[in-house]
Parts: C-alpha cells; structure tokens; sequence
C-alpha cells in the first residue's frame, strides 16, 4: 500500500474531479427530462454508473476501480491542458503504435493524468518548434509506452532522483513547477502494477518508459458472465459481436503468446461500449433534430458546448421559453463560424473546449458584431475570478453566465441581462 502525502494526494484529486462531475449531473438531468423513452433510461443507468467511477477512480489511490482500456484510446484521447487538442491530432505529438487490438490493460482513470503528465512535461521542456514522440509497443506481457522529448534533458547524475518527492532538476528551476508532478506520476502507475524509468536521449532531451501488464482473464466465459450482459441482453446480437471480434483478431493472426481468450475479452468489450455509445449518440442527435424544428418565429440562439447532452439539456430549456435553436456547435471555432452564418440573438459559450475556448470565440464574435449577447456556461459559476477574467476580455460590455448544474428556473435568471438591455 502506497502511503501518499493526504494534502497533496486531496489536492490533486479533487481537481479532477471538479470539471467532470458538474458535467455529468448536467447528462444526469438532461436523461431524467425524458425518462418516457428506453434509450433514455438506459442511459440514467450508465450515467449514474460513471458518476460512480469518476468519484470511485479519483477518491484516492487505494481504492480507484478499474477498467478494462486499450493503450491507444487513453493516449489518443488525452487533451492538453492548455488547448483541449487531443494528443492524436496534436501538431507537436507524434504518435506511433503496434496493432490496437494488442495493447488492453487494466488501469484506473488517474492512470490517464499520469501518463498526460508526462507527455505535457516533454512538451513544456522542450523548444516549442520540436515534436514528442509517444511510441505504444506490445512488448510480450507489457505495453510500454515511450515518450521521447529533445529538450533541457536531465543531467545523468540527477536522473535517479526525479521522481522524488519536491525535487526539481537543477536545469528545470527557471520553468514553472512544484516538484511534486513525477511524484504523484510515479505513485499512480505503481498502484496500477506499472513501473516508470526515465533515461537521457542520445540525440537531446528525455525518454520516459512505462510499462503496463497487459490485460488477462482466464476465461472468456467467466469474463462473460461478469460484463458483457450489462451491454447485451440479446444472445444473437452476442453472438454477431464475438464472430466479427473473432475474424477481427484472427486476420492480425496473433502470435501464439498471446492470450487469444485475454485478446477477445477485451476487444469485445471496447466493441459493445462503442455500439452502446453509437446508439445513444444517435438516439441524442434525432432529439436535437426536433429541437431545432420548434418554435420558427422565436427569438433565435445558438448553444456552443463540447457536451451533446447539455446540447439536448439546454436546447429543450431556451425551446421551452418560446427561442428558435438555430443550431448547435462542439468547440469555439464552430461556434464563431456558426454565428458568422446566422447571427443569431443569444450565443451560449462554454468556458473550456476543445480547439477554441469560449473566452477565445467570444474576441471574435465580438469583433464581428460587437452588440453580440453572450451567455457563458461554467462549472465556477459566480467565482470572481472567473468573472475578472471576463470583464478583462469583454471589456465592460454586459453578458450572463449560467452556473452547471442548471435548471429552468437558472437559465431564466441568466438571461435578465439580456432583458434590460
């Protein structure tokens, strides 16, 4: 058992959890305005379940559930802090990986900021016209994972103590930091049965390695019983999935090491979560279809937020006021191209997205309509400093802010800006 500093272990996790779980008690109301129709009630039940896993995952290091994950999704999907780019389609990470079929483990959802921990450290020291290089391998028991840098580097004789709690490399101290980010790393990786090393480039800069035990069971059918039924009920449509996830695997032809019934377990499983999730997906989209036909002679917004269920959450609730939902966007960018095209008489702006952010799109909006009525949603809500940092971009002119988790009633309040103007 790991014994963690408790200030910095409550420090870090809470953080974490924070962003993600004000999103999802947004998906958890949005699920019980329409508890009618049976995806939707499917839906409660997973939403419900990953509230659980978020809490569980991040309430500490003993603890933390589990899941069953490929390599390539966690790393690919990662995001940077700064700009909300995940790391597959970053400019400056190139990514290279053995088959994705081969790379499964079991790790906790902290085990996801370890390695973006690491990779943001790559990226932070080194010139910021160089690429870092994440190389996932299947290395018989193990996936290891690479993350090879050209920046300050780390002196050889320093390289032992790096991960030590507070200690920072004597050519590290002019940038930024506590100390403490390897640390907690370290620690995380290790509770998920990983190890971590570090090493000098040849060429300049670091090398870190992680290594992983790659996912076992050893049964496919007592695995069966245990998960696959909280996905599918049907024993054809069962069966349909295990042939295709077979033939899958097969045509990689598998070399004989490797644990063909670890190999479909796993891969079945990451199957049936992106139909579930297809499916849902696809149940949310229609809702949004019929959202925007309502009201035509209404006033008309456009809601831009990285979420589709706080698209069907608050599109019904401005729907419900009589307001015309012209459309819907999933990052800042789109959001700016959006209003571009319909100038609409309210824009919702989420404070943190992808690609753009809201404070970023709202400059621009402003500068191509500056009587434009912004209405910015976040998870701080009223924090000052939130709204210092508004008032410095905006500079002075009037907007609303809606607090997540929302109601009806919270959406009204937040448009009396508007309404005295």
């Amino acid at each position: 058992m790991i014994d963690l500093d408790n200030t910095l272990m409550f420090k870090t996790l809470f953080k974490l959890l924070d962003h993600d779980t004000r999103n999802t008690f947004v998906k958890l109301n949005a699920l019980v305005s329409d508890l009618d129709e049976s995806p939707v009630k499917d839906m409660i039940t997973d939403s419900v379940q990953e509230l659980y896993d978020i809490i569980a995952s991040s309430s500490g290091f003993i603890d933390g559930k589990k899941r069953i994950m490929s390599m390539y999704d966690i790393i690919s999907q990662l995001s940077l802090t700064s700009d909300k780019i995940a790391l597959s389609h970053h400019h400056r990470v190139k990514l290279t990986t053995d088959p994705k079929i081969y790379l499964f483990v079991e790790v906790s959802e902290l085990f996801n900021h370890a390695i973006l921990n690491i990779i943001e450290n790559a990226l932070k020291y080194s010139p910021t016209d160089t690429v870092v290089e994440v190389d996932i391998k299947r290395e018989e028991n193990y996936v290891t994972v690479y993350v090879k840098d050209s920046g300050i580097g780390i002196d050889k004789g320093e390289l032992e103590a790096i991960f030590n709690q507070g200690y920072r490399a004597s050519n590290a101290k002019s940038f930024e930091g506590t100390g403490t980010g390897l640390w907690i790393t370290k620690n995380i990786i290790q509770r998920d049965s990983g190890t971590i090393e570090v090493y000098q480039n040849d060429d300049k800069g670091t090398i870190f390695k992680v290594m992983v035990p790659i996912f076992f069971t050893n049964s496919l059918e007592e695995s069966m019983d245990i998960v696959i039924f909280n996905y599918v009920e049907d024993n054809d449509e069962l069966d349909k999935s295990l042939s295709s996830v077979k033939t899958l695997i097969d045509m990689h032809n598998p070399p004989p090491q490797y644990h063909y019934d670890s190999l479909v377990f796993a891969n079945l499983l990451n199957y049936l979560r992106k139909e579930k999730r297809n499916k849902t997906e696809s149940h949310f989209k229609e809702k949004l279809l019929e959202i925007k036909s309502k009201n035509p002679n209404g006033k008309t917004v456009l809601i831009v937020d990285d979420s589709t269920y706080v698209h069907y959450y608050l599109g019904s609730f401005f729907s419900k006021l009589g307001y015309r939902v012209l459309d819907f966007a999933y990052n800042g960018q789109e959001g700016f191209n959006l209003y571009e095209t319909y100038n609409p008489d309210i824009v919702t702006l989420d404070i943190t997205m992808p690609v753009m952010s809201g404070l970023e799109a709202s400059e621009k909006i402003l500068e191509f309509d500056p009587k434009a009525k912004l209405l910015f949603l976040s998870g701080l809500g009223g924090h000052g400093g939130l709204h210092a940092t508004i008032n410095n971009k905006l500079k002075g002119r009037p907007y609303g802010i809606l607090t997540k988790p929302f109601k009806l009633e919270d959406l009204k309040d937040a448009l009396t800006t508007f309404n005295q103007l």
